[in-house]
C-alpha cells in the first residue's frame, strides 16, 4: 500500500473514532421524519379524544363547549394556566403530561392515565402545533421548591407559630383578600397592614371581604377565585402543589407569582395558612403529590 493511502485511511478511521465517541456524548435532534410520525400519532388521538372540547383548530370551540364551564383551553396563545413555571412563560412537556394524565378536578378536563404512555406523551406534541410560540420561544424554567423551614414542626409548633403567620402574610403581605376572601375581621386586615407596612391600604379594604372577588380571564371568562374552606381546588393535591400554585400563580389571569417576591419563610407559611383552610373541608393534603 502507498504511504497516501495508508495516511488516507488513517485519517478515515481517526474521523469514524471521532464519529463514534460525539455520537456517545451529544444528544442529537429528533429526526425530522420520526417527529412528524409523533405529532401524526397526536392528531389522531387529538381528533378521537379532546376534538369534541378543544375543537378541530385548538380554540377551545369544540361542539361541547358550549356547555362547559370553565370553558376548554384555547391552545393558539400557548398559554397554561397551572403550571409549575411562572405564569405567562410556556410549559415544559412534563407540565402538560401531567395535566393529560391527572386531569383538573372541579373542571370538565378528565384525567386521560388509561391511555398509553405514548399517546398522552404524542398529543402534547400535536397540542403544540397550535402557537407559533414554540417556534419562538423556549420553555420556562420550573420554579424551585425551596427547602421547607417549617418540615420537622410538630402539630402543635404548626397551630401556634406558622399557622399565625401565614393568616399575617395572606391577609397583609400578600393582600389575598384583593381577590380571594378573608378569613379574619377587617380590623384584623388594618393591623396586618400595618405590621408590613402597608397601613394605608386599609382605607382600600373592600366591602364584601368575605366573598371571592369576580374576575375575567385572558380569554373573557368570568372567574371567581376560590374560597379554600369551599372551593376545590384545580391542581393541588400535596403541600408541594400548592407552594408550587401560591409561587408561580395561575396563567392568563391575576394570581400573580410570589416566588421570588416574598421572603421563603412567608412564602411557606402562607402555603400552610391555605392548607389549614382548606382542611376546614376535611381534606389533609400529604407534603408531596400522590403516584
Amino acid at each position: 500500500m502507498h504511504q497516501g493511502s495508508r495516511m488516507i485511511g488513517f485519517w478515515v478511521f481517526a474521523a469514524l473514532g471521532v464519529a463514534s465517541v460525539l455520537a456517545q456524548s451529544v444528544q442529537w435532534p429528533q429526526p425530522p421524519i420520526q417527529q412528524r410520525q409523533v405529532i401524526e400519532n397526536g392528531r389522531r388521538v387529538y381528533l378521537r379524544y379532546c376534538v369534541g372540547c378543544h375543537g378541530e383548530r385548538g380554540d377551545g370551540q369544540g361542539p361541547a363547549a358550549a356547555m362547559l364551564w370553565p370553558k376548554p383551553r384555547d391552545f393558539r396563545d400557548g398559554v397554561f394556566k397551572f403550571l409549575t413555571v411562572p405564569r405567562g412563560d410556556l410549559p415544559p412537556d412534563r407540565d402538560l403530561f401531567r395535566i393529560v394524565t391527572h386531569g383538573l378536578p372541579g373542571s370538565a378536563m378528565p384525567s386521560w392515565r388509561l391511555l398509553p404512555e405514548a399517546e398522552r406523551w404524542a398529543v402534547i406534541q400535536y397540542i403544540k402545533t397550535f402557537s407559533t410560540r414554540w417556534q419562538e420561544e423556549s420553555p420556562g424554567q420550573p420554579i424551585e421548591v425551596a427547602p421547607d423551614p417549617y418540615a420537622f414542626y410538630d402539630p402543635d409548633q404548626i397551630r401556634a407559630e406558622v399557622l399565625p403567620r401565614g393568616e399575617a402574610v395572606y391577609h397583609g403581605l400578600t393582600k389575598c383578600w384583593a381577590c380571594h376572601p378573608a378569613y379574619v375581621p377587617a380590623d384584623k386586615i388594618a393591623e396586618y397592614l400595618r405590621q408590613f407596612g402597608r397601613g394605608e391600604e386599609a382605607a382600600s379594604i373592600r366591602p364584601d371581604l368575605y366573598k371571592p372577588q369576580k374576575t375575567t380571564d385572558r380569554w373573557g371568562n368570568i372567574l371567581f377565585p376560590p374560597d379554600f374552606t369551599r372551593n376545590r381546588l384545580k391542581s393541588v393535591s400535596s403541600l408541594e402543589d400548592l407552594y408550587i400554585r401560591i409561587g408561580a400563580g395561575v396563567g392568563g389571569t391575576e394570581m400573580p407569582v410570589w416566588k421570588g417576591q416574598i421572603p421563603e419563610e412567608d412564602l411557606w407559611a402562607v402555603t400552610y395558612y391555605v392548607a389549614s383552610l382548606i382542611e376546614k373541608r376535611g381534606i389533609s393534603l400529604p407534603r408531596r403529590r400522590p403516584l
